[in-house]
Parts: C-alpha cells; structure tokens; sequence
C-alpha cells in the first residue's frame, strides 16, 4: 500500500504540483522530500512506474553496501571475513525487502551506513571535516526518514564524547554546525514553502508515534518489545535470527576494553533499537533494518578477533552459519513464491486502456500505478481533507466513475512475511471492499476481468450514471 503513497507524492513533483500527497489527502505537503524527491528525478528521465520506484530501492542497496564494506577496508577486516558478511547482507530477510520496495527506509540506511563510515574514519584519522560530513549525509537521511534522527543523535553524542576527550571542540562545532543548516533548510521548507505549521507537526508526530496507555513506562517498552519480537520471529521460523541478533549486540557490549570500536557499534546498534521501539512507534519488522547494519559489523568485529579461544570462535562461526542459512532460507521462499506473480505491468497496462483520465476512481491502493491520471480514491482516502464526511457520502454523491477492486487483501496478511496484520486493520480493509462491492453490483456493470496470479481476480466496473441513493453506511 505504502508504495503507491510515496509514488503519488514523487509523480505529483515531476508533474510540477509538488511535493505533495494527493492519493490520500487534498495536496498535503510531505515532511520528509528527500526521498520522494530522489525518486522523482528518475520518475522524470524513465516514467513512474513499479519497477522503476523499486530499482531506486535497490540503487540505494547496492550505495549502502558499498558502504558497509568501505567501513571494513577502513577497520582493516580480513577479506574473507568481508566476504562472508558482504553475504548475510545480501540474503538478509529485512534487507530483501527494505531495498527492493518502494519506501524511504532504504535510502535512510544507505544515508546513515555513509554516515557511519566518515564518522569511523574522523576518529581514526582525527578529521573534523570527516565528522561535517557524516553529519551531512546523516541528515539527508532525516530528511528521507524521521527515524534518521536516532543517527543524528547517537553519532553526535559520539562527535561530542571524541571531541571533549582530545579536547578539540572544532569537531563537535563542524557536526552540530552542519546538523544545524540542515535542520534550517528543512525548516524553511516545511514553515515557507509548505505553509505548515511546525508545532502541529511536532506535537502530532510525539502522540501519535510514542507509546502510551501502559501502566508504567517499563510495561510500555516491555508490550513493545514482545509485540516486536513476535512479529518479526514470526513465530519459530526466524526466532533465532532474531535472538542471534540481538546477542550479538549484547555481546558486543563486553569489549569496551578490549576493542573499542566493536564496543561502540553494539552500543549504537542496541540504543538505537531501544529507544525506536519507545519513540518510533509502530517499530514495524522492516524497521530493524536500520540497526541490522550495526548487527553485522558487529558480527565481523568479533570474528576479526583472533586472540578469543579456538573453542568460543568456532561457536560464533557455527552460529553466523547458521543465522545465514536461515536467510537464505527465507528470502529464497520470498523470491520462489514472488516470481510466480503476475507482471504488474500487465496489470498497469489494463487499468490504463480501461480507464480514461480524469475519471474519478475509487479502488485498491496497490493499484494507483495503473490510475495516476485519474482522481483516485481507495481504502486509505482520509475523507474529510477530501471534501466528503465517509466513503459512504462519497459513494452516494453521484460522482464516482469507476470502481476497481480484488479480494487479494482480504486475507489480512503482509505482502512480505505473509504475517498477519492487525485485526482492526483487516476488518477495515474488509468493510471497504464489501461496501463498494455490494455498491457497484447495484448501481454498476463489470467492464473487464483481469485473472492473475498473486493479486486473485480484479473486477473494473463502470458506475451508471444514475444511482440508488438508498444505499446506507
């Protein structure tokens, strides 16, 4: 569904309407651009397509990976240990997913990897200007994704801890000074250019994405870890990568002494995930991604230390076997089940002969990418900004042309994991397509059937002119 959404705001900014979200809202400007302004330049030169707002996700998998080995070359990591993490990056679950969909996430982590590395290598070679730009890129991954702000932190908290200890205060200055000018440009964009007013933003974003309603602050983040980690084990079929995972973080913290850039890796990696799950809520499963770098540099830290007994090293290796062949064995059953869909440009190519511009559509949100030229509206329409009280109002006005719609939702499960989505989110979903189902028998006629695979059987109805208006909600 997210898809789509972030898609609109990047077509409507090639179409010269701007940053703008208009699948959802009435010309609502977007917070993050970066993102949506990244993709847009390539929605100019090769068209708005599926495929084409994906490979920008993996683009910016193949920079963050390139990060994450120049991170190693700088730490001198040996090169078979390069190799075997270069791997579990590749085949990882969340990163699968993460840098080939249509989200921000992707390039957020690519910023932050980026970030990471100058920041590794200011305090390797005492630098200031190798500080200045981590803190550059970093924040054009606040600007992509708000979750980029727990990077901003940590590595400035970092910046300013190196900066006190050799007692050279250029180098905090040069990284608060360029997170400064970029947290201006964005102010003057959101304030100036969009109109908005910053208050509403920031007291809208701490209530809706901080959790409340526990008992104490402690049953809040224990509630959020279990939902977390239930989700993203998925039961017993990932629960070892998770507790891998997370061990391994853990386990990093033990070589403060020893090796300190190990120690400060798993320390970034679990105060990040600590803090989100707090602060950044819902923490969705796609979201560990933006700690999970942390995790395998973890990961190649401890095995570049070969002064840990032969007995403990060959048990960090069974079980980096084991944690990559239980990637390997998810992702490929999302590869094999996925490659057997059918082509979303045939399904595009349909809408787009079947529906003329203009029309006002009423549909599925997946399905925006073969209606961008119409006035579209679908399960995620927030009504009011809008112009209408409910989907019911806006079924009943006498103004929709055509409605589009597939059971393949229906299910409740994810599109990734095939995890089970919240039953408030799926009784929603349900109560949508029934509505504008029963409608569309009643006052319309099917124009065409499209059979596929992996989206089940969409129907394209064209509304009559004249409706029965004794449809109630």
């Amino acid at each position: 569904m997210d898809e789509s959404w972030y898609a609109n705001v990047s077509y409507n900014f090639v179409q010269g309407n701007g940053l703008v979200d208009t699948v959802a809202q009435d010309s609502t400007p977007w917070v993050t651009f970066f993102y949506p302004f990244i993709m847009g330049l390539f929605f100019k030169v090769f068209g708005t397509t599926v495929w084409m707002g994906r490979f920008v996700s993996v683009l910016a998998g193949s920079i963050a990976l390139a990060g994450f080995f120049q991170i190693q070359r700088l730490w001198k990591i040996k090169p078979l240990i390069i190799l075997v993490t270069g791997i579990l990056f590749i085949i990882s679950n969340v990163y699968y997913v993460v840098f080939r969909t249509i989200r921000p996430e992707a390039w957020c982590v690519a910023f932050a990897i980026w970030g990471f590395f100058f920041l590794a290598r200011g305090a390797q070679k005492n630098r200031s200007t190798d500080f200045m730009l981590s803190a550059l890129l970093t924040s054009f991954g606040v600007m992509c994704h708000l979750n980029g702000v727990l990077y901003a932190l940590l590595y400035g908290l970092f910046v300013f801890g190196y900066s006190y200890r050799n007692k050279k205060v250029g180098f905090a200055v040069g990284y608060a000074g360029i997170g400064v000018m970029c947290g201006l440009a964005w102010l003057a964009y959101y304030t100036i250019l969009c109109k908005s007013n910053l208050m509403d933003f920031l007291t809208g974003t701490a209530s809706a994405r901080t959790i409340a309603g526990e008992d104490s602050m402690l049953n809040a983040v224990w509630h959020a870890f279990e939902t977390f980690a239930f989700n993203y084990s998925l039961g017993l079929k990932r629960v070892f990568i998770f507790v891998f995972e997370i061990g391994v973080l853990v386990a990093g913290l033990s070589f403060w002494k020893r090796d300190r850039r190990l120690f400060f890796t798993a320390l970034n990696g679990l105060l990040f995930f600590l803090i989100a799950l707090v602060f950044f809520q819902p923490f969705a499963t796609r979201h560990f991604g933006e700690v999970l770098f942390f995790v395998l540099l973890t990961v190649s830290l401890l095995l570049q230390q070969v002064d840990l007994p032969k007995l403990i090293l060959a048990g960090v290796c069974l079980m980096v076997t084991l944690y990559g062949l239980n990637n390997l064995a998810g992702t490929a059953y999302l590869v094999f089940r996925d490659c057997r869909n059918t082509s979303f440009y045939k399904i595009t190519a349909e809408l787009e002969q079947q529906i003329p511009a203009g029309a006002k559509v009423i549909s599925l949100m997946p399905f925006w990418f073969g209606l961008m030229d119409t006035d579209f509206y679908s399960e995620s329409t927030r009504w009011s900004q809008k112009g209408y009280e409910s989907l019911n109002a806006f079924l009943l006005c006498g103004e929709p042309d055509y409605v589009i719609l597939s059971p393949y939702l229906l299910e409740g499960k994810t599109g990734t994991s095939g995890r089970k989505e919240l039953t408030s989110s799926a009784s929603k979903l349900r109560a949508f397509y029934e509505q504008t189902r029963d409608f569309s028998k009643k006052n319309g006629s099917i124009v065409s059937v499209v059979e596929t695979k992996g989206y089940d059987r969409i129907e394209i109805w064209k509304i009559n002119a004249c409706i029965d208006t004794s449809q109630q909600p």
